[in-house]
Formats: structure tokens, C-alpha cells, sequence
């Protein structure tokens, strides 16, 4: 992170500007998505969506690819390597103390299940405020 004079600082609460993960490198690929995200379809990049025009867009671009997989490589030796690739992952060295490696959106996925079997947990405060509005307007809450 930088804070407000451009300096690195990793203390949050003088964070001014989020860099890029991964340094020099992966500033490229930041701004590749952010012409792919919001360039190529806005026609404007997101370091200018910041006056009152963009409110509540500036951080709102997304971009998604669709893949032919068989323009590249063989559909199942796309999914060897892939399944290569991810249990030499699995297979790294751990960190003390950490018993699991999760890919991206690992965990994200086992929550989706567990809630697909037992619910999407609510906070208490959430639940209270969702009652609030049932009761507003007439409709039955069943927690």
C-alpha cells in the first residue's frame, strides 16, 4: 500500500492507494484488465471515473473470457495438466501451523456447499434488520 505522500506503508490505517500484487510484474496485467474491463467496454479507464458522472462505478469493471480449449490443446491434456498443476500446488511446502493449501475460491466453494446442505448463515444484527422489513410489509419471516 502507499499512503497519502506515495510512500510504501503496510499499516492500514495510513493506506491511501492499494498496489498491485506481485510488484513490477503484475502491474502490466493491471492495466491489461483495465483495458479489457473497462476501456474496451466504457471507452474510459478507471483512474478517470472519479468525478460525480461515475460515482459508484469506479471500482465496478469486470471482464470474462470464453475459452475454446481445443483451439490450444486436447481437452484431456488440458485436464492432466491441470490436475498436475494443482497437486503440485497441494503438494508444497506448508507454512508451520498450516495444514491445507487452497487454491483460489477453494474455500469459497466448500462454503457454497456446506450452505447448499445447511443454509446461508446470517448475523444476528442482518436477521433483525430483514424481520424489521418483513414486518413492514406484512410478510411472514420463518427463521
Amino acid at each position: 500500500m502507499l499512503d497519502e505522500n506515495g510512500e510504501p506503508t503496510d499499516d492500514p490505517s495510513k493506506a491511501h492507494a492499494l498496489l498491485p500484487f506481485g510488484g513490477v510484474k503484475s502491474y502490466g496485467v493491471t492495466i491489461l484488465m483495465d483495458v479489457l474491463a473497462s476501456v474496451l467496454p466504457f471507452g474510459l479507464a478507471t483512474v478517470h471515473r472519479d468525478d460525480e458522472q461515475y460515482h459508484g462505478q469506479r471500482l465496478a469493471s469486470q471482464i470474462f473470457y470464453a475459452i475454446n480449449i481445443k483451439n490450444f490443446v486436447e481437452i484431456e491434456t488440458f485436464k492432466t495438466e491441470i490436475d498436475r498443476m494443482i497437486g503440485t500446488i497441494r503438494d508444497s511446502e506448508k507454512r508451520a501451523g498450516t495444514d491445507r493449501i487452497y487454491l483460489p475460491g477453494e474455500v469459497e466453494w466448500m462454503k457454497r456447499e456446506a450452505w447448499r446442505v445447511k443454509g446461508i448463515p446470517l448475523h444476528k444484527d442482518h436477521v433483525g434488520r430483514l424481520e424489521a422489513v418483513a414486518k413492514r410489509l406484512g410478510v411472514g419471516a420463518e427463521w
